[in-house]
């Protein structure tokens, strides 16, 4: 050997710059791109969950129409078969109690000759309740009512007595039916003014729309479009399309 010793070069340390860019590992989200994530899932969720929620309250308004088409003809069969309409169930009484919709031997009618209660979901075979859980009110004009004998009280000349409006106050130019026999009401969404299987009736509140639909007398209203306050779903049968199915089924004249 010659004595000759070498010597290492020196390795030059990484700028500040150059580290950053070798640092391994993710960098987090500053509060700012947090900020904007969230709003942008924010108006994604939005846009999903508002059509999605119309359609939903659009089927629930579509089922209850069905369901009051199909007391309204329920109804019309139980007189052809019965010579009558059947009287009311009470409200009152809780699903699964004695004589919940059934309907009673005997109509209590109040003022302007109607009987007001519950749709008998039980005599007639029918579901209990609308698409938002509550009961359909069922009205029915005096005389109406089936009898033991199945001999109809009315003749081809009885004419109903409860007055169907589109509006209030009640006037001749806002009235929609005259001598309705009966009347079914689905009190929407809000329910207000519906009785609901407990037996416990919704508070109307005040719009008197919803206090006349849910009283004890023979007016009720009937509003094509629901607005903030009234929702109800209304649907009668004119007197003469009850009287053509007695004379149908024999039981007039």
């Amino acid at each position: 050997m010659n004595g000759f010793v070498g010597h290492r070069r020196p390795i030059p340390l990484a700028s500040t710059d150059q580290a950053d860019q070798w640092r391994v590992g993710p960098r987090g989200f500053s509060l700012v791109e947090l900020t904007v994530v969230l709003l942008v899932l924010g108006l994604v969720l939005a846009g999903i969950i508002g059509p999605l929620s119309a359609q939903q309250e659009a089927r629930r308004v579509a089922d209850s129409r069905i369901l009051l088409e199909a007391a309204n003809e329920a109804l019309l069969g139980y007189a052809m078969q019965h010579g009558g309409l059947p009287c009311p169930a009470p409200g009152s009484l809780a699903t699964g109690s004695n004589g919940a919709g059934l309907s009673p031997a005997n109509c209590i009618f109040g003022p302007g000759q109607v009987a007001v209660g519950v749709l008998p979901w039980a005599t007639l075979g029918l579901p209990e309740k609308d698409a938002w859980g509550h009961r359909i009110t069922y009205a029915l004009s005096s005389q109406l009512n089936a009898q033991l004998s199945n001999v109809p009280q009315f003749t081809l000349s009885s004419s109903g007595a409860i007055n169907i409006y589109n509006r209030l106050p009640q006037s001749n130019s806002n009235r929609q039916a005259l001598g309705v026999p009966f009347v079914l009401v689905s009190h929407g969404k809000l329910g207000l003014g519906a009785f609901d299987s407990t037996g416990n009736q919704i508070a109307t509140g005040t719009d008197a729309r919803v206090i006349e639909n849910s009283d004890v007398d023979n007016a009720f209203v009937s509003q094509s479009t629901a607005d903030d306050n009234f929702d109800h779903i209304v649907r009668w049968t004119p007197m003469a399309t009850l009287i053509a199915k007695m004379v149908q089924s024999g039981k007039l004249p």
